[in-house]
């Protein structure tokens, strides 16, 4: 791992440390939010509505198709 690098300097590793935690504090909550939806999967039906932009349309389409 890059952080074990000793040549780095304590400032660069403090700041790459503290990416590196809020990376996987993102993954957590990601996949925390997941498994709440997968629970809740029942009681929800998504509605998809018009947008100015299609092709954000079709990726949020893409990204909700497991759900």
């Amino acid at each position: 791992m890059l952080l074990d690098e000793s040549s780095l300097n304590p400032e660069i590793k403090s700041h790459m440390q503290v990416i590196w935690s809020s990376g996987k504090l993102l993954e957590f909550n990601i996949q925390s939010q997941l498994s709440q939806m997968q629970i809740e999967n029942e009681s929800y039906e998504i509605n998809y509505e018009a947008c100015s932009r299609p092709e954000l349309s079709e990726f949020i389409r893409d990204v909700m198709k497991p759900f």
